[in-house]
């Protein structure tokens, strides 16, 4: 026996909207078509089979190998930067050792070569013996200037540069003096023992003046400059400026004119 499946699509559907039955004579209602039911799916005829992956060795200890080798690198990082830094550190010691002794070193030298040097520096004035001298047939008062080396060694070439003057205006003659320029030195030396000399004179004078000057009647004043050289061959100078007390015999040191080695800057 065949049962009819009303879900079997083989089977046709009753039209309900066709015309009225003409047989009866009456209009059949009018019913809105009926959707069809979807057809079920398929029962499975079998199961469906799942399975996993087995892993092998290295999957299982990849993980592991992997956070060693992070925890190397790190171990690594850090051992770098303190070795980078002890490294820098070194240098930097050793940069400042290097820098020390050769601070210590020059130093040393100088203080060597300062020790060691020449110093030259007038000693005492003296008027001239006669003080009235002669110089191109005109009259002059001169004053003989001393000179001594008090350093160890011999100064190389040294030139005594003097002058002498008179008058209200011989403050602002001693500032201007010019120094000549002295590049090289000759081949004289002057040691340590005895000292040398040069006169000094002033600018030709009548009698009248010249009377005042050697009675100590009027000021008369001595300046100038030294220059030499010490065996480093460093240039060096001193300058120089004495005054002869009034009435007296004696020249003293001025208040202006005096220098050792850096000179004076005057009105700046």
């Amino acid at each position: 026996m065949i049962s009819e499946n009303p879900l079997d699509k083989s089977q046709p559907i009753q039209d309900v909207t066709k015309e009225p039955n003409q047989q009866s004579g009456r209009a059949d209602p009018k019913v809105p078509p009926v959707p069809t039911t979807p057809e079920l799916p398929p029962a499975h005829a079998h199961c469906q089979i799942t399975y996993k992956t087995e892993k092998n060795w290295w999957d299982r200890f990849k993980p592991f190998v992997e956070l060693i080798g992070i925890v190397l690198l790190a171990i690594y990082t850090g051992y770098t930067i303190k070795m980078y830094r002890a490294n820098k550190q070194a240098a930097d010691a050793a940069t400042s050792a290097a820098a020390t002794a050769k601070s210590t070193l020059d130093s040393s030298s100088q203080s060597f070569m300062q020790e060691e040097r020449a110093y030259v520096a007038v000693t005492y004035a003296v008027m001239s013996n006669p003080p009235l001298c002669k110089f191109v047939k005109e009259n002059r008062v001169c004053v003989d200037v001393h000179c001594a080396n008090s350093g160890r060694t011999p100064a190389v070439g040294m030139r005594l540069v003097r002058y002498a003057t008179f008058g209200g205006d011989s403050e602002r003659t001693i500032k201007q003096m010019k120094i000549p320029i002295y590049a090289a030195p000759d081949g004289a030396m002057m040691g340590n023992v005895g000292d040398q000399w040069g006169t000094a004179p002033t600018d030709p004078v009548d009698t009248g003046t010249a009377r005042k000057l050697i009675n100590a009647d009027l000021p008369v004043y001595i300046y100038g400059v030294i220059q030499y050289f010490d065996i480093f061959g460093e240039y060096h100078e001193t300058g120089f400026c004495y005054e002869r007390v009034l009435h007296s015999n004696a020249f003293i040191g001025c208040e202006f004119g005096n220098w050792f080695d850096k000179r004076p800057e005057y009105g700046k």
